[in-house]
């Protein structure tokens, strides 16, 4: 989408769809997943096989959980 921000050594893998004004960290990983407006995936996290709805935030170093989908402005953190 319009307005997307990537930072070096973000992989955004097939089948992604970004909304606008979405920001991807360095070392991020996108596969399989669609993301709403204004998401925010920071360094080292991955988004695979998930829908995270409009302003959504996946914490640095966290994965999200496959074939979930997540309402808007869920925070994901990294698992300890």
């Amino acid at each position: 989408g319009p307005g997307c921000r990537i930072e070096q050594d973000a992989e955004i893998g097939p089948r992604v769809v970004l909304g606008s004004g979405v920001e991807v960290g360095a070392g991020a990983r996108i596969t399989k997943a669609i993301l709403w407006d204004k998401c925010i995936v920071e360094p080292h996290a991955v988004v695979d096989c998930s829908v995270l709805g409009s302003g959504c935030r996946v914490r640095e170093g966290a994965r999200t959980e496959p074939m979930r989908a997540y309402g808007n402005s869920a925070i994901i953190e990294k698992s300890s």
